[in-house]
């Protein structure tokens, strides 16, 4: 699974977390951080924070935080791998298939 792995970690040094969060939420810069009104629940004073350093976004009022996978699978309703596809996508990535090889699987025992 080491492929996947450098695949999702390409997909993230391409697309930057402000831009694909701020296809869904208004940003503003707060400092080294945005700052924007969270997706996922209802509030008037902006505590969600989204860092560039940490590739993250954090809500502090509803504790809602990830990376820019489980953002798209949260706010679009979609499983990982439809995550990981758009993203893929938009990033320019081609993702080369992980065939399921069950000598492999029994090695990892």
């Amino acid at each position: 699974m080491l492929g996947m792995d450098s695949q999702v970690q390409e997909i993230k040094d391409k697309l930057s977390i402000n831009e694909v969060v701020g296809q869904y939420v208004q940003l503003r810069r707060a400092g080294r951080n945005f700052v924007g009104r969270c997706p996922f629940h209802k509030e008037k004073t902006p505590s969600f924070h989204v860092s560039l350093e940490r590739n993250s976004y954090m809500c502090f009022g509803c504790g809602e935080k990830g990376d820019i996978f489980t953002f798209v699978e949260k706010i679009d309703g979609v499983d990982f791998k439809t995550a990981l596809a758009q993203l893929a996508e938009r990033a320019g990535v081609v993702l080369k298939k992980q065939a399921y090889n069950p000598e492999k699987a029994e090695e990892k025992k």
